[in-house]
């Protein structure tokens, strides 16, 4: 859609692509290869964080103890935070439960959205606004009593809340939520807040591949993030989440030889 703001993850992904051909988002070099890309989807970037967190600091700085032990415990843990959403990330949780509710604040954006400039604007927090700034500060506060009343501390780790328990082990989700901008989209879709069991990601990055081309032809790879069965009880459910985890991706292949040697069973072969 023209002339209407952008969803920050559709602003995040653009971004990420300026960055890339100017040569300035840390990686060698200026073009995108299959490498590159990997290393883009899984840095976890929280364009949200990234939008709002210098105003908030800064009005954190100058309330200082005119704020409640909340605000306050709300302030020096998201000063703290990397502005990422992977799973060693402290902070992450608590922002994500702040943004929820400060992104409806009315007129919360210091910069406002410019048709002109869709992908960097809206942009910062109107903390000079005394009705704006009030209304974040609550939402911090009540982000931290939120995210502790679900038995957790304001600064817990991504992945002590955001996780799946397989064949035992507990396995870090890394990512984060649409509304704060991360590529990497993980969701907990009818899950209002953080509960006591963190968050039950039941939604977003599911099959993921990257493509490129050697002189034999493609070369894919790829992660079925949710496993190649959709039983429960079969070894090959959620098979793949601690490869996801872990950044690790499988080779997939391509040629018949390839095919035929990592083959698991006999083909299924469809009458019609």
């Amino acid at each position: 859609p023209m002339g209407v703001p952008q969803r920050l993850r559709t602003r995040s992904g653009i971004l990420e692509i300026e960055g890339r051909l100017a040569g300035r988002d840390g990686l060698p070099g200026n073009k995108m290869g299959a490498e590159e890309l990997r290393s883009m989807i899984f840095r976890d970037r929280n364009h949200a964080g990234e939008l709002v967190m210098d105003d908030l600091a800064a009005a954190c700085r100058s309330a200082g103890a005119g704020l409640s032990a909340d605000q306050q415990a709300g302030c020096r843990t998201l000063a703290a935070w990397s502005r990422t959403s992977t799973p060693e990330a402290r902070g992450a949780a608590l922002f994500r439960e702040f943004w929820r509710k400060a992104k409806d604040v009315p007129k919360v954006w210091r910069v406002p959205f410019d048709p002109a400039r869709p992908v960097v604007t809206p942009a910062g927090l109107d903390m000079a606004t005394p009705a704006t700034r009030d209304a974040v500060f609550k939402a911090l506060g009540d982000a931290v009593a939120i995210v502790r009343a679900a038995g957790f501390a304001p600064d817990v780790a991504l992945s002590d809340a955001q996780y799946r328990i397989v064949r035992g082990e507990k396995v870090a989700i890394p990512g984060g939520d649409e509304f704060e901008g991360v590529l990497n989209k993980v969701e907990s879709q009818g899950q209002p807040a953080i509960g006591p069991n963190g968050y039950g990601i039941n939604y977003g990055s599911s099959y993921i591949q990257v493509v490129g081309f050697d002189e034999r032809g493609p070369v894919a790879q790829a992660l079925l993030t949710y496993g190649q069965s959709s039983d429960p009880a079969s070894p090959r459910a959620f098979d793949q989440l601690p490869l996801f985890s872990r950044k690790q991706w499988v080779k997939m292949p391509f040629h018949r030889a390839d095919v035929e040697a990592q083959r698991v069973g006999a083909p299924l072969t469809l009458a019609y």
